[in-house]
């Protein structure tokens, strides 16, 4: 039993016990007083004993303000010279600005001193916000000026061989003149665009791999013949089991020759099927065994990943033929409709609705898709018929008016893909099989079958850095939290609420370079040292800031802050209460004699 429990009984059989006494007493005088100075007695001896607290508020003064410089602060307006100031970076202090080693720890011991902080630079981490937050201090920011260089840049941190590598981005060129930024890799340029003097011009570049691995290609910033920034861009090349393509055609042409040629040279395991006259085929086997294809079947499909044909081909299929196609593109298998006209001939082909194309005065018009140069993959203008666009419909490649030419659509688990562009082979006739190639791998990898992970690997930031935390998310279905194997140690997750498939753990890597994560299978991730991409981080930095002053403004107010302060009462306020009671009792008892 507690102490105040113990000192409340005892007092109250006490009192009852004294409050008997005096009623029992001959003498009625003074009889009320008697009684209230036994309650005040004994009140006052049990509260020696029992601590008595209370709380008081108070309006925080609004005149302690701090301003708080961080990398890259520029001039400051002179109403806050007078102010204390404050950094956590050692570079920025000086005899004016007082270095503190860590934010939060300076909070948590002046924290009821603080009612206001103006953050100039390029700001604080998230987590810093919160803390202030926390605190319930009035937070303001002035971001500097936008960093030069590379702000913004995004590419893909994992492809397959033969896909493309698109790098887009963002450029502020503030130096007076003009520049060019080259995308290099294993020594050599590979695309190059320039960037006018005095803008802020978004970029796109490209390139289209042949080999396999991590492998780092890099943003060289150019100006006068010199390199004023180098970025890293690693990425994972890595190799793509080759899908098994039946290719079907309604008669013999030169597109399907020449797309059977390339195949072959890229070493796809293909079948041909020609149609000669009525039940009669012309049979290729490249790079396979040869199996039979007089008669097109479920078990004969099931052999293959992806079907290219043209729309006749596909309309002369008898209707089990059909049938089974239908049930294995619902399952996976990709299909490519090879059209020239401007309706519909099979039942594959018609939730695609085909108009004809306007030709005008050009013989010729340049397709663009992703990760190509538009100006080099020019087709003649003949016959040409175009794809009404669909929001279910993905474009895949377009001419320079916008019209949809190729363009892909879900089918249960697998895709359908239409393409009005009936004459590629031309790229190859011309000497641009760049083109050829680019346009026919974009088309086999989107039709092709998912192969789905039993892992998903995902990180944030975009630019893992050493010494910075690194937040690993992993989609896996497990039992048991599963554990990632660092250099630096096993790493331990925790599930997410609600995503019972989702672990996450927080991971700070010690070294720059490639780092192999290991858990139910492994991911390798690049890690940038601290000066790498620093406008880009510098850009990202301010933007966050800039979200969170505004929530900071909204959430707490400028108002002062008020402070809750909690005080004992002393006990010699009680000791005199107890000294009166006694007293007056002694005095009674004489004076009643």
């Amino acid at each position: 039993m507690k102490q105040e429990y113990i000192v409340i009984i005892l007092s109250a059989l006490l009192l009852l016990f004294l409050i008997r006494k005096e009623i029992k007493r001959s003498n009625r005088s003074w009889l009320a007083m008697r009684i209230i100075m036994s309650v005040l007695a004994i009140t006052s001896l049990a509260l020696l004993f029992i601590p008595v607290a209370f709380t008081t508020t108070k309006e925080k003064p609004s005149s302690q303000i701090l301003v708080l410089v961080t990398p890259g602060a520029e001039s400051e307006p002179d109403s806050f010279s007078s102010y204390k100031h404050i950094t956590t970076d050692q570079q920025s202090s000086s005899p004016d600005i007082t270095f503190i080693p860590d934010l939060p720890i300076y909070l948590s011991k002046h924290a009821d001193g603080i009612n206001s902080i103006h953050i100039t630079g390029n700001g604080i981490m998230p987590y810093e916000w919160e803390i202030l937050k926390e605190h319930k201090i009035n937070s303001s920011y002035t971001p500097p000026s936008e960093p030069g260089g590379i702000i913004h840049a995004d590419w893909p941190r994992s492809i397959a061989r033969g896909g493309q590598f698109q790098v887009q981005g963002v450029y502020n060129n503030y130096g007076g003149e003009d520049l060019k930024v080259v995308l290099t890799g294993l020594g050599t340029s590979l695309d190059s665009v320039n960037i006018q003097k005095d803008s802020s011009q978004s970029f796109s570049l490209a390139c289209q791999p042949s080999h396999n691995g991590n492998t780092i290609y890099e943003l060289q910033a150019i100006r006068n013949g010199r390199i004023v920034s180098v970025e890293k861009l690693p990425v994972i090349i890595h190799p793509i089991g080759k899908p098994r393509i039946l290719l079907l055609s309604s008669s013999p042409g030169f597109e399907n020759k020449f797309l059977g040629t390339w195949l072959y040279e890229n070493n796809y395991p293909v079948a041909i099927r020609n149609t000669v006259s009525r039940d009669k085929y012309d049979h290729q086997f490249l790079n396979m065994k040869a199996t039979a294809l007089n008669t097109i079947n479920a078990s004969v499909l099931e052999t293959f990943d992806l079907l290219i044909a043209d729309d006749n081909a596909l309309a002369e299929l008898s209707p089990s033929a059909a049938a089974a196609l239908r049930s294995q593109i619902d399952k996976g298998t990709g299909l490519i409709i090879q059209s020239d006209s401007n309706r519909s001939l099979s039942s594959f082909s018609r939730p695609f609705i085909l108009r004809k194309q306007v030709i005008g005065q050009t013989a010729k018009r340049n397709l663009s898709w992703s990760g190509n140069a538009p100006q080099k993959n020019q087709l003649s203008a003949e016959d040409w018929f175009a794809i009404q666009p669909d929001p279910v419909a993905q474009q895949l490649v377009t001419d320079e008016h916008q019209s949809v030419i190729t363009a892909c659509r879900l089918s249960g688990k697998g895709k359908v893909i239409l393409n009005t562009a009936g004459t590629t082979y031309s790229w190859v006739l011309s000497g641009t099989m760049g083109s050829y190639s680019s346009f026919w791998s974009l088309l086999i990898s989107k039709a092709g079958r998912t192969q789905k992970k039993e892992t998903t690997w995902r990180y944030s930031p975009a630019f893992p850095t050493v010494d910075s935390e690194v937040r690993l998310t992993l989609e896996k279905n497990n039992p048991m939290p599963p554990v990632i194997k660092t250099t630096s140690g096993d790493l331990y997750t925790d599930q997410t609420p609600y995503l019972p498939d989702t672990w996450t753990g927080n991971w700070w890597p010690a070294t720059p370079g490639w780092q192999t994560l290991s858990s139910t299978d492994t991911v390798s991730i690049y890690v940038f040292e601290d000066k790498d991409w620093s406008a880009a981080k510098a850009k990202a930095q301010i933007s966050s800031n800039i979200m969170h002053a505004e929530k900071q403004t909204s959430a707490i107010g400028t108002r002062n802050k008020i402070i809750t302060e909690t005080k004992q009462v002393p006990v010699w306020f009680f000791y005199a209460g107890l000294l009166i009671a006694c007293s007056f009792l002694w005095w009674e008892r004489r004076a009643a004699g």
